[in-house]
């Protein structure tokens, strides 16, 4: 039984082949999705069209005097699908997959060097974790990694199999929990075709959940074909001869949380007036196809930068990513507290307040125990207290003195959820720092 729509089904396409009879990857499932949206229903796709534009024109404000930097661990499970032992995956490489997200996104993988210097001002620390999750749906205990045996060889051509128990694979684990990521065979004709694909929000702006390209709930995700997860898979030899570094799964990240390729998914022919709408990264007619070259500019107008080869959202090769832009950023994180917030499992929380004469570092995060520690970094050494509200705005515990550069928050016996803590100067009254917090018991 099928649970997706016609749209859906024609993701599914078959292995790409080139001219010259040479098979040629579908890096991801995007391409496929933005084509059929366009041709099933040209109306809705101009409105979804039209909300990013929205999304990514928000994105380019810049906020001055207090700056706020929150970093969002997503809660991750992985499913692996194996029909044979070599795709059973070990849990050292699925780890491994994780640290190479947790280094994306921090921006603090070694290769980061490599970004051409015209770059390097718009690049940095995206403020998003990953984390294995640690219970499952039913409150067992779990490493995060859920394995099932498969008699399904490929879901390279039926692909929402792969996320359906019934149709040999597994169902999700509560999408709006858990960042669910299925490994699988996603060969097709025996070739390694497709390496990956995701969905965005379902009711992304992009992605209208009235339209004819939302994915069900029970979808909401990634896939990733088994060969290219991790850091050094054994198999990640037979994919073509790139080296691969498990940046697929950054890739498709991206596009889980909202963001498009940076070319705009135009054609070589209208690839120039086609954009992803987003302004730090320079306009691009395609994409780079699997070629890492920094001297590439495909677009010219005025004042125009070379191709962004070094951006996750690129073709460019795992040897060639390194980057996301500052607005790239801002939609991921505006996708995660908008569309995604119960996937978090944590915020960690760095405020700075700046002034002509002064500057106050608020650090608000969680405590190895799992408690709300704040960490205070004031060069006046001014007097500050905290106060804790509940949603409602209703006050839950008097002021309280922060005695120390390092102090611990007491919810006394308050149930889990959400809260509101503000932290204020003794000496002037201020109120410096206003957040939302998740607290745990």
């Amino acid at each position: 039984m099928k649970r997706v729509l016609g749209l859906i089904f024609s993701l599914f396409c078959s292995p790409l082949f080139s001219q010259t009879g040479v098979n040629t990857f579908e890096y991801c499932g995007h391409d496929s999705l933005v084509v059929e949206a366009k041709r099933n229903d040209p109306v809705a796709y101009e409105q979804w069209e039209e909300e990013y534009k929205k999304m990514a024109l928000k994105a380019r404000v810049q906020r001055r005097g207090f700056v706020s930097d929150t970093t969002f661990t997503l809660r991750v499970v992985f499913h692996v699908l194996y029909s044979s032992n070599i795709e059973n995956l070990s849990d050292a490489l699925i780890r491994s997959q994780l640290k190479v997200l947790n280094e994306a996104f921090g921006h603090y993988h070694e290769d980061t060097a490599d970004l051409r210097a015209i770059f390097k001002d718009r690049a940095g620390d995206v403020g998003i974790r990953f984390e294995l999750a640690t219970v499952d749906p039913n409150g067992n205990t779990t490493n995060g990694i859920n394995r099932r045996a498969t008699s399904v060889t490929s879901f390279g051509r039926n692909r929402s199999d792969v996320k359906f128990t019934a149709d040999g694979g597994v169902d999700a684990w509560d999408p709006t929990r858990y960042f669910n990521i299925w490994v699988c065979d996603l060969s097709s004709g025996g070739f390694d075709n497709l390496l990956g694909f995701a969905t965005p929000p379902s009711t992304h702006p992009f992605w209208s959940a009235t339209g004819s390209g939302a994915y069900p709930l029970s979808e909401q995700g990634a896939v990733l074909h088994y060969k290219v997860v991790g850091v050094n898979n054994p198999l990640a030899n037979q994919v073509g001869s790139r080296p691969l570094k498990g940046r697929v799964a950054v890739h498709e990240v991206g596009h889980y949380l909202g963001l498009r390729h940076i070319w705009g998914d135009g054609t070589n022919a209208t690839g120039c007036s086609v954009d992803d709408f987003i302004k730090d990264t320079p306009n691009q007619r395609r994409s780079s196809n699997f070629v890492c070259q920094k001297t590439n500019n495909t677009c010219f107008t005025a004042n125009d930068e070379p191709d962004l080869v070094e951006n996750y959202m690129d073709y460019s090769g795992d040897e060639c990513m390194v980057m996301f832009t500052t607005q790239q950023k801002s939609i991921m994180r505006e996708a995660i507290t908008k569309y995604r917030p119960n996937v978090v499992a944590k915020t960690d929380v760095i405020n700075q307040y700046i002034r002509d004469d002064f500057t106050a570092l608020f650090k608000v995060y969680y405590n190895p125990n799992g408690g709300l520690r704040i960490d205070v970094n004031d060069d006046k050494r001014s007097s500050y207290s905290f106060i804790l509200y509940n949603m409602a705005g209703q006050k839950i515990s008097d002021s309280t003195p922060l005695t120390q550069t390092r102090q611990d928050v007491n919810f006394g016996n308050h149930a889990d959820g959400l809260y509101i803590i503000q932290i204020i100067n003794n000496s002037t009254d201020e109120l410096m720092l206003t957040q939302k917090v998740q607290h745990f018991n």
